[in-house]
């Protein structure tokens, strides 16, 4: 009977094991069919996103490739070339001679000069001492622009070795033979430095009044040893202070207007004038 009971709990037992086992198995199923589905939809956004990746990477090295090339196509084409130079602003020299002194040729490279065009003032004062500075414009995709500021020739100076002009800058260049007529400078002999001071003060004079100059003579005396003697060619004579020349002359055209014969005008401490063989004023007696 004992017997009989023991084997019935077996069997029990075993039909549990059984029910155990096939619901698990039934749950691997079920798992196994869901991670099938799901690798079944993921499988076309791994696709994709794969694709996306490798198109990235080609991109990234096919985009810098290209501009290298087409770079590389430009620099040995034509069109990177300088093809037309024009100058502006030149006035004693030729468009020729500014553009010589800066060194640009047709067929340079464009962009090696515009991105050295801060640099190219010093170039053009290096090779010709009338340059004063210059500026260079890009006006097309093959055309460049200088535009030049000269040093004046203010003067026409004797020397042992022949006639040299004087630029407001104080340097000389020479002088053709025949030169033209520009203001002369007497009196001078030694004093280099007074006389390239007096050469800058010259070219700082607006044009129609340099113009107007015939000769400059150093006359210092005691109560002024910067007098400077101006002599017009409009007749009249100018006393003024070597320093203030620049200045004081601006109020030369006003003075003269007011004269009703030629004379002196006194710039070198106040401004007044009078006419040749009047009394001179006190205040100018040497």
């Amino acid at each position: 009977m004992v017997e009989k009971s023991g084997r019935k709990e077996h069997e029990r037992y075993q039909g549990i094991f059984r029910n155990l086992s096939q619901r698990t198995h039934d749950a691997d199923d079920v798992n196994v069919k869901k991670r099938g589905a799901d690798l079944h939809q993921s499988t076309p956004r791994f696709t994709k996103t794969l694709r996306q990746g490798n198109r990235e990477r080609l991109l990234s090295l096919l985009i810098p490739f290209s501009l290298i090339f087409l770079g590389a196509i430009y620099v040995l084409s034509p069109f990177s070339k300088v093809a037309q130079i024009t100058v502006a602003g030149q006035q004693n020299l030729t468009a020729s001679q500014v553009t010589q002194a800066t060194t640009i040729k047709q067929g340079d490279f464009i962009w090696r000069w515009y991105y050295q065009r801060d640099q190219i003032s010093s170039i053009a004062r290096r090779h010709n001492r009338q340059i004063d500075r210059v500026k260079l414009e890009l006006t097309g995709p093959r055309s460049l622009k200088i535009v030049v500021k000269e040093y004046p020739i203010v003067g026409l100076v004797q020397q042992p070795h022949g006639n040299r002009y004087l630029l407001a800058s104080g340097k000389y260049i020479p002088a053709p033979a025949n030169p033209k007529t520009f203001i002369r400078y007497q009196g001078y002999g030694k004093h280099t430095k007074l006389l390239t001071k007096t050469a800058q003060q010259v070219g700082q004079v607006s044009n129609p009044i340099r113009d107007g100059i015939s000769e400059i003579v150093y006359s210092p005396v005691a109560e002024n040893p910067e007098r400077v003697i101006i002599y017009m060619n409009d007749g009249n004579t100018v006393y003024v202070r070597l320093s203030t020349l620049a200045t004081k002359l601006r109020y030369y055209p006003s003075i003269t207007s007011k004269m009703r014969q030629k004379g002196v005008v006194d710039l070198q401490y106040a401004a007044y004038s009078y006419a040749y063989g009047s009394q001179q004023p006190k205040a100018n007696k040497k």
